[in-house]
């Protein structure tokens, strides 16, 4: 039988990010903090999202400095602040390890391409096989289709500088992405 999860996670690895299968958000909150430290970084941005900022506040008592810039003029205000952010997915696509997020927010947009390390939280329940039913799927999330969708799959790429394969010169050069295997749906900030 075709298992979601484990394809998710193959993908995902394959592509560059690196996968967790997490148990709970207190998980998350103790993995972010071992990342953070060993990257010798104190910074996380977090979206609006109920999650994150329940991830935020966790990483806060642990005395992790946390910003919530909740408009694209904040972010970009705080870019050289942000170090890592934390943003959520509303699906998973098994096939390519790719995350889809939709939101109308600007900042929450900006919050995945601008620091160099992303952090992507989303529940195994929103796993998807692949890519025909994205809209299917974001309708039923939201209601609607939102107004900007991201498909990130592992860490910006790019091969315009004389040829040469570079990692997170447009966007993140890691990427985390934690799938919580218990819970609901993920609603991105």
């Amino acid at each position: 039988m075709y298992n979601l999860l484990e394809e998710f996670r193959r993908q995902g690895n394959a592509a560059g990010s690196r996968v967790y299968i997490i148990k709970n958000i207190n998980a998350i909150a103790a993995t972010v903090e071992n990342l953070l430290k060993a990257d010798g970084l104190n910074c996380l941005a977090v979206d609006n999202s109920p999650i994150a900022r329940e991830i935020g506040e966790k990483l806060q008592q642990r005395r992790i400095k946390i910003i919530q810039p909740w408009n694209g003029k904040e972010v970009l205000e705080k870019a050289e602040e942000i170090q890592i952010a934390l943003t959520t997915a509303a699906l998973g696509i098994a096939e390519t390890g790719t995350v889809v997020s939709g939101t109308g927010f600007h900042s929450a947009r900006l919050l995945t391409m601008l620091p160099q390390i992303h952090c992507i939280v989303l529940y195994k329940d929103n796993l998807i096989a692949n890519s025909e039913k994205i809209a299917f799927h974001l309708k039923r999330i939201y209601g609607k289709i939102p107004g900007q969708i991201s498909l990130i799959t592992g860490p910006s790429r790019t091969a315009d500088i004389e040829r040469q394969l570079t990692i997170g010169v447009h966007g993140p050069a890691k990427v985390y992405v934690f799938v919580i295997e218990e819970g609901g749906e993920t609603y991105a900030g």
